[in-house]
């Protein structure tokens, strides 16, 4: 008879232990950059701000994929080697993605770093700085120029 009670709460415990705990999802997000013109040969910046609507406390952030596009004209032969990264007022910039190279007509696929650690200020934060370094082609671009990034990340929240 003894042994009910002690299975009992060793079962709520469990329960306990099932119900709150860690969450993880995959979150698509799609945002635009922009450069303001007119822009010059070699290195440029398109960036936006962006505040991420999370619920609860965000422990982990592992980006998976990052394409870019140009919302206005075709990036080939106008700009290449991207690098994207974050930026925040209470962290320092972390690198996220990478290109090397020219742009083709389509989106471009950048490579995810290897290292992405200590992700979870930025969304836990009030605002996100997305940044995108690129080089211009052309020895000159009249207008702003437009990206359209999009990027799947793996949030674990508790």
């Amino acid at each position: 008879m003894r042994l009910y009670p002690i299975l009992f709460t060793v079962l709520l415990l469990c329960l306990a232990a099932c119900s709150g705990g860690k969450k993880s999802r995959t979150e698509k997000i799609k945002l635009t950059l922009v450069s303001e013109g007119p822009l010059f040969s070699g290195p440029n910046m398109a960036k936006c701000v962006w505040k991420p609507s999370v619920a609860g406390k965000v422990t982990s952030v592992r980006f998976t994929s990052v394409s870019l596009a140009s919302v206005d004209t075709s990036l080939a032969d106008l700009a290449g080697n991207f690098v994207f990264q974050l930026a925040a007022a209470d962290s320092d910039m972390k690198k996220i993605a990478f290109f090397n190279g020219n742009a083709s007509s389509g989106p471009v696929n950048l490579r995810i770093a290897e290292e992405q650690k200590d992700l979870e200020s930025f969304f836990n934060g009030k605002e996100i700085t997305l940044v995108l370094d690129y080089d211009l082609i052309p020895e000159e671009y009249s207008g702003n120029l437009s990206f359209s990034l999009e990027f799947d990340a793996e949030i674990t929240t508790e």
